[in-house]
């Protein structure tokens, strides 16, 4: 069982302020929150009871206050116009879709109540159960005990709130994979959609190149040669279309980073999936123009008006 507190702070090193938030935790929130330090150390309960000025930092806060690459181990902060040392930094969790959850600093729970928010009574407790079926008994007994603590009578409303992150996490799960269905369907569309823009885009240039597919072949092009040619032009067409849109791509991701602080990493993967389904796009709706400009008889073609 672990309390926490939480609240705003403004955390400044240098000439660089950043507003982030704050986590007031006991040693334990460590593991029960898997938020075990990937450089430094966690704080000890000695720290806790304390009120030590110790921290540690979110890789948001980290970028947003160092320079790139340093390791902010050791080094004096401001929380709140109060000196603390930073004594690890917190492993990278992403976004939640709903907030940045590298974006906090974790302090000792006393230190946070004390020295920083100014207040008497916590926000919420993290409890673990002992394996996933004891979950609900678990949430059967609290529920009882702060219902008796609170005095709060039979028929009467709680005035508190119990969550299971098992839950929030499913439905966050949920979410998710609606998002990718609705994505892969726009997805899917989209290349419909441009794949017969390229497929009308082609059969325009076949009818206006009449002549000159007719001449060509005069001068002794074979059929095959054609078709690749006009292969090659619907290709190309799809890969400076699939350049634009990773340009584009790339350009909101980085706006939603910087505004938003959501973390969009691209990999080398994905941008090789994306050129590859765009080249196969322009290889599947390219090939039936590029079939009828090879099967063009050159006398016919160069009569052509």
């Amino acid at each position: 069982m672990g309390p926490t507190v939480q609240g705003g702070v403004l955390v400044s090193y240098g000439d660089n302020d950043w507003s982030s938030s704050v986590t007031g935790a006991e040693p334990a929130y460590a593991e029960m929150r898997n938020a075990r330090p990937i450089a430094g150390r966690f704080f000890t309960e000695q720290e806790n009871a304390g009120r030590a000025r110790v921290c540690l930092l979110g890789k948001t806060v980290i970028s947003n206050l160092y320079p790139e690459g340093f390791d902010p181990s050791g080094t004096q902060v401001e929380i709140n116009k109060t000196n603390f040392t930073v004594i690890g930094v917190l492993q990278v969790k992403g976004s939640n879709g709903f907030q940045d959850q590298d974006d906090t600093v974790v302090v000792p729970l006393q230190t946070a109540m004390w020295r920083i928010l100014g207040v008497t009574s916590i926000n919420s407790i993290d409890v673990e159960a002992k394996d996933g079926d004891s979950v609900q008994g678990a949430i059967d007994e609290l529920t009882a005990l702060l219902r008796g603590m609170r005095h709060i009578r039979a028929g009467q409303p709680d005035d508190f709130s119990i969550r299971n992150m098992a839950d929030i996490q499913q439905a966050q799960q949920g979410i998710a994979s609606t998002m990718t269905l609705t994505i892969t369907v726009l997805a899917g569309i989209s290349l419909l959609l441009g794949g017969i823009g390229i497929m009308n885009i082609m059969l325009v240039s076949v009818k206006e190149r009449t002549k000159e597919i007719g001449l060509r072949k005069a001068l002794g092009a074979r059929n095959i040669e054609v078709l690749f040619q006009f292969m090659v032009e619907a290709l190309l067409i799809c890969l400076i279309g699939s350049g634009l849109g990773f340009l584009l791509g790339l350009t909101l991701a980085l706006l939603m980073q910087l505004i938003l602080g959501w973390l969009m990493p691209l990999s080398l993967s994905m941008i090789a999936i994306a050129v590859g389904v765009s080249s196969l796009c322009g290889v599947i709706f390219g090939f039936w123009p590029a079939w009828q400009a090879s099967k063009l008889s050159p006398i016919e073609a160069l009569r052509y008006e």
